[in-house]
């Protein structure tokens, strides 16, 4: 498999995630040069995609979206899960949640873009979990944990409550 990092907009591609901008603070202020990690798991082929970056002096990241180009054999009965984390790690023993969660197929969804495209994450904040609703119902379609400041669920509270 030969996955990639990059722009896209092809019908010919699995893409996994959008692009990902955030801003991780400290009580509101900047936290720079953070080693911020994000995993990609798929659940069709057991595989993982592993990168990272780190913050600038503005306590920015980003990551561009990735993809992988689809293959030729579909497998329509197997249901594809893809699940994304990303943390930030703060020091050897403590790090910052700011996406943890899953989805099924490969068309990403517009709570996933619009939350990854401005994500605003202090570390001081505590754990919650966001649900999110993709249909007309509002049901709890989709959970997401996280320490940033997300938009658009349908609703959250402290992780474990």
């Amino acid at each position: 498999m030969n996955f990639e990092e990059s722009k896209l907009n092809d019908e010919h591609v699995n893409q996994y995630t959008p692009k990902i901008n955030g801003v991780l603070t400290k009580k509101g202020k900047p936290l720079s040069s953070l080693k911020v990690s994000l995993s990609i798991g798929l659940s069709t082929s057991g595989k993982s995609i592993d990168l990272s970056t780190f913050t600038d002096s503005t306590g920015r990241f980003e990551f561009s979206p990735v993809y992988e180009n689809k293959n030729i054999i579909s497998t329509p009965l197997i249901e594809h899960y893809v699940t994304i984390v990303l943390v930030a790690e703060l020091s050897n023993d403590e790090s910052t949640i700011i996406w943890e969660g899953s989805f099924d197929g490969y068309k990403i969804e517009d709570y996933v873009k619009n939350n990854m495209a401005n994500l605003a994450c202090d570390t001081e904040n505590p754990l919650k979990y966001f649900a999110f609703s993709i249909d007309d119902e509002e049901n709890d379609d989709y959970y997401v944990n996280s320490q940033c400041n997300l938009f658009g669920y349908i609703d959250s509270d402290l992780y474990g409550n």
